[in-house]
């Protein structure tokens, strides 16, 4: 099973979009996956997690504003993932 993240990042005036594709273990929950991935996306002892989806780093420089997220099955990941 896939986890689909969708998030803003934002640097000063910058902002984009981006995904993340996590794998997800049954019985694992989602917010569970997303804050563990999440908690050292700038680096080890880099990021502050800001609750609300909010994980900065840098000093509060650039940030990753989490959207939302969709669990997939492995069969059709195999279908999109021609996509991406």
């Amino acid at each position: 099973m896939k986890l689909i993240v969708s998030y803003d990042f934002r640097s000063g005036e910058f902002e984009n979009n981006g995904y993340s594709i996590l794998n997800i273990r049954k019985g694992e929950k989602p917010e569970e996956v997303i804050e563990n991935y999440y908690s050292d996306f700038w680096g080890e002892e880099q990021t502050q997690h800001e609750g609300n989806g909010i994980y900065s780093g840098w000093g509060y420089s650039v940030c990753i504003k989490i959207k939302g997220w969709k669990l997939c099955n492995d069969k059709d990941f195999k279908v999109i993932s021609k996509y991406f």
